[in-house]
């Protein structure tokens, strides 16, 4: 793993505007750091992309009929000192409350 550009801007993620994550972050062009080597090839049932990468790299997944999942494939942990970030967490916390 790469580290010391964990907390580095790499790429832009586009987000569905009508998303639940667009919801929650509260926007639809996000910079998100990239410390990974793979991703996603094929979605299951219920499950929809609602994030790319410009070359077209699911980044994020949202289940039908489970409100509180997100999947992203950015660490939004290492990116929590940015609002938009963190917001994943609250959003989180605030769904087990």
């Amino acid at each position: 793993m790469v580290t010391e550009k964990w907390n580095e801007s790499v790429h832009r993620v586009k987000i569905e505007p009508d998303s639940r994550l667009a919801a929650v972050v509260g926007m639809t062009d996000l910079e998100v750091n990239s410390l990974h080597h793979q991703a996603l090839d094929r979605l299951g049932d219920g499950v929809t992309a609602v994030a790319f990468a410009d070359d077209g790299t699911t980044e994020a997944i949202e289940v039908a009929n489970a409100p509180n999942v997100l999947g992203v494939q950015w660490h939004a942990e290492l990116l929590r000192h940015r609002p938009e970030q963190l917001a994943l967490f609250a959003n989180l916390v605030a769904a087990s409350a």
